[in-house]
C-alpha cells in the first residue's frame, strides 16, 4: 500500500484483491498481525457478511507477532546490557580497517575470524542473533575493545557482567526463537504445533521465575502473555482435537497444563474448555449441513514432532486410554461422524496409514470413513498462524 495503512484502506485493498478472483464466498480465514488497524479492518468484513463458516476462524492473529511482542516486553528489562554488546560489535564492524584488526587478533588465540550478526531493535530475535553470534568471542571482544578504547571516555568498558546477561538470555530465548521459526513455516500445517510451542513458552517463563536476574523479565513477559494467549485460540484448539493420537481429552489435558504453568484460574479454564468444545461442534454442524452429500477430497503437506506438552499428555494417558473421548454431550443422532471419530480408538504409534509427520495425508486417507470431517480438517489446517515466512 503507497497510503496510509488505515482500517477502511487495508480493508479496500484486500477486498478488491477477493472481488478480482471472485472468491468472496471462500474466504474462511485471514491471518493479521496486532496493529489496532487490522483488527478494525476485520470488523468491516465480518460487516460486510465475508467470513465463511460463521466467521469462526476468521481473524488468525499472527503468532510470531505476538511472540515479538512478548520478548520485547522483557528485552526492555535489560536493555542497557545488551546494548553495551550491541555498540562493541557495531564499534568493531565500523570500519574495514577494525574488523581486519579483529581478525587479526582472533587468529593470534587461535581463533576463526567470526562474522558478527548485527541486530535490529525493533526485531528481538535478530538480538537473539546478535548475542549467540558474539558470545563465543566474549572474552576476544572484551580484551580487543576495552585495549582500543582504553582512553577514550566516551566508551563504557565490557564487562563479565554484561556477558553473563547475555549468555542467560541466549539460552531463555532459544526455546522463543525455535517457536518463531516452527510457527512461520508455509509448507505445512502450523496450527498442529501452536499448543506444543505455547506450552513450550509457559513452561520456560515458569522455569526462568526462580531466576533472580530474569524475574523483571518474566513478569513483563508472563502479563503480555496472558493477555493475548492467556485462552486458547479456537485454531489452535482445532489443530489439537483433529490429531487422532490426541482430541478433546488432550486438549483438556493441555488447558489444564498451561494454566498451572501459568497461574490461571481453573474455572476460568474449565469453562474456557466448554466453549472450545461447543464451538467445534457448531463448525461441524455448519459443514455437516452443507456436505452432507458431497464427498470431495483434500490435500496432504508435512511436518510434526514430539514436544513438552505431548509428552505430558502421554504419561497422564497411559493407563486410562482406553476411555477415549466418547462421552459426548450431544446426542448420537447428532454429528455422527464427529462422534464416531472422537470414539474410536487410534493406536499413538505408526500405524493405520497415520505418519506423525503428515496429518493433512491422515486425514485425506481418511476421507471415505469421514468424509465430512476429512474435508473440515483439511480445510482449517491450512489456515497459517503467522504472517512471517
Amino acid at each position: 500500500m503507497d497510503y496510509s495503512h488505515t482500517a477502511p484502506n487495508i480493508f479496500q485493498v484486500i477486498m478488491s484483491v477477493i472481488q478480482d478472483y471472485g472468491i468472496q464466498n471462500r474466504i474462511m480465514s485471514i491471518t493479521l498481525d496486532n496493529a489496532s488497524a487490522n483488527s478494525k479492518a476485520i470488523e468491516y468484513f465480518i460487516n460486510s457478511n465475508i467470513p465463511d463458516i460463521a466467521g469462526k476462524f476468521f481473524h488468525a492473529r499472527c503468532a510470531c507477532h505476538i511472540i515479538n511482542l512478548i520478548v520485547k516486553s522483557g528485552l526492555k528489562k535489560v536493555e542497557s546490557q545488551i546494548a553495551n554488546i550491541r555498540e562493541v560489535l557495531g564499534w568493531i564492524m565500523a570500519s574495514n580497517q577494525r574488523i581486519a584488526e579483529f581478525a587479526r587478533f582472533c587468529k593470534s588465540n587461535n581463533l576463526k575470524p567470526p562474522k558478527f550478526q548485527t541486530d535490529m531493535p525493533v526485531r528481538w530475535n535478530s538480538t537473539y542473533l546478535m548475542l549467540k553470534s558474539a558470545l563465543p568471542y566474549a572474552l576476544e571482544n572484551t580484551s580487543f575493545y576495552n585495549l582500543n578504547t582504553a582512553n577514550d571516555t566516551q566508551h563504557e568498558k565490557l564487562t563479565e557482567s554484561d556477558w553473563y546477561v547475555a549468555k542467560v538470555f541466549v539460552d531463555f530465548l532459544t526455546v522463543f526463537y525455535d517457536a518463531a521459526v516452527e510457527l512461520s513455516g508455509v509448507y505445512y500445517p502450523t496450527s498442529l504445533f501452536s499448543l506444543h510451542k505455547l506450552y513450550d513458552i509457559a513452561y520456560l517463563l515458569k522455569q526462568y521465575r526462580e531466576i533472580e536476574l530474569v524475574v523483571p523479565v518474566v513478569v513483563a513477559m508472563q502479563e503480555k502473555y496472558i493477555k493475548y494467549w492467556g485462552k486458547i485460540h479456537l485454531l489452535y484448539a482445532f489443530g489439537i482435537v483433529v490429531d487422532p493420537r490426541f482430541r478433546f481429552k488432550a486438549l483438556k489435558v493441555f488447558s489444564t497444563t498451561l494454566s498451572e504453568a501459568l497461574g490461571l484460574s481453573e474455572t476460568d479454564v474449565t469453562e474456557h474448555f466448554g466453549t472450545l468444545k461447543s464451538q467445534i461442534f457448531e463448525i461441524f454442524s455448519i459443514y455437516e449441513n452443507r456436505y452432507r452429500h458431497n464427498n470431495d477430497t483434500a490435500r496432504p503437506t508435512p511436518p510434526q514432532q514430539q514436544s513438552k506438552l505431548m509428552r505430558i499428555f502421554l504419561n497422564k494417558t497411559t493407563t486410562s486410554r482406553a476411555s477415549g473421548s466418547s462421552s459426548q454431550s450431544q446426542s448420537q443422532s447428532q454429528h455422527m461422524e464427529l462422534n464416531k471419530y472422537l470414539s474410536t480408538e487410534y493406536s499413538i504409534t505408526d500405524n493405520d496409514d497415520f505418519t506423525i509427520n503428515d496429518l493433512l495425508k491422515w486425514w485425506q486417507n481418511k476421507r471415505n470413513r469421514f468424509p465430512i470431517l476429512s474435508r473440515l480438517a483439511c480445510d482449517v489446517l491450512v489456515i497459517p498462524v503467522s504472517t512471517v515466512s
